[in-house]
């Protein structure tokens, strides 16, 4: 049985720099009807600017909604010539880059951005003539949220951390106990003003 692949590719066969010109010497619509008119992405995606274009090899990244953390790690694995291709899950209430990031990966050589997904300081990347592809814009900024999982046999305790950007704090939470293959835990939170309490069991 083959082994999965792994959550985070490190390296990969890119397409070779003389392709990548040749390519870029063509309109889009000519390279969509010869890959058979299929293959591009959603029309939804379009340059901040209409003059903006780009061509080079993807590395692709997967993000959920808001959460830019792995980004700055593609960022850091990303070679000159690269296109950041990033699956934002269509979301419109935050931005995942801005500037900052930009101008980071215009001096590490990355070719441009494309993202299903917010970007914002949209004047700004405008007046740096970076090419950046998006569904949209916001102000609002992303989070970096990380969450592990631990479990002490001795107490037979379940305890998550969670990090995140907006406070910049760590906060350690019991979840709950384990018997056998079920772990059942309480938890509290707030909706619609109100607070509520649970109690999950998970088998």
């Amino acid at each position: 049985m083959s082994s999965p692949l792994p959550d985070v590719i490190r390296d990969f066969e890119r397409v070779p720099a003389n392709i990548v010109a040749q390519a870029a010497e063509f309109q889009p619509a000519i390279l969509a009807d010869v890959a058979g008119r299929r293959g591009a992405l959603d029309g939804r995606i379009k340059a901040l600017r209409p003059r903006m274009k780009l061509a080079g090899t993807a590395i692709t990244v997967e993000v959920r909604p808001g959460d830019n953390l792995m980004i700055h790690a593609a960022i850091a694995m990303a070679k000159p010539g690269d296109v950041l291709v990033i699956d934002g899950k269509g979301d419109l209430s935050s931005a995942l880059m801005g500037t900052i990031m930009m101008t980071a990966c215009r001096q590490l050589g990355i070719a441009g951005v494309v993202m299903d997904g917010a970007c914002r300081d949209s004047i700004e990347i405008d007046e740096m003539d970076y090419p950046v592809f998006s569904v949209g814009t916001n102000p609002n900024g992303p989070t970096k949220s990380i969450g592990i999982l631990g479990y002490s046999p001795e107490e037979k305790v379940y305890t998550y951390y969670g990090v995140d950007n907006t406070n910049m704090t760590m906060a350690s939470v019991p979840k709950g106990t384990v018997q056998g293959d079920t772990w059942t835990y309480n938890d509290e939170g707030t909706m619609g003003g109100q607070k509520f309490k649970t109690r999950v069991t998970i088998k």
